[in-house]
């Protein structure tokens, strides 16, 4: 779970600022941050890894698969939410403009 979260907490930094575009300059500073609190917050929980190539080259070192399928499957589940949750608002935010607008009268 904890992978999942800090994999979603990035995704939706990355969305929202460099994808999005809302965030100018200060996207990487943004980005950085995140990684820093996610690192933080779950370095000594699970080693922090929310990236499954992170994951998979340790394992792959030191012979050790035995959570495997818990380090590809969570950052992966944590990001697909977190596209998912953008989208819907991103929509939602296009929605509200579009009926701000056709209310307004024409000028």
């Amino acid at each position: 779970m904890i992978e999942a979260v800090l994999a979603f907490f990035l995704v939706t930094v990355v969305l929202s600022t460099a994808v999005a575009g809302r965030a100018g300059n200060l996207a990487p500073l943004a980005i950085g941050m995140t990684l820093t609190l996610n690192i933080i917050m779950g370095g000594a929980l699970t080693g922090a890894a929310f990236n499954p190539a992170r994951a998979l080259g340790p394992m792959v070192a030191t012979g050790n698969f035995s959570d495997v399928w818990l380090y590809l499957s969570a950052p992966i589940v944590g990001a697909i939410v977190a596209a998912i949750l953008h989208t819907g608002l991103v929509r939602l935010a296009h929605e509200g403009m579009a009926a701000a607008a056709a209310r307004t009268p024409a000028e």
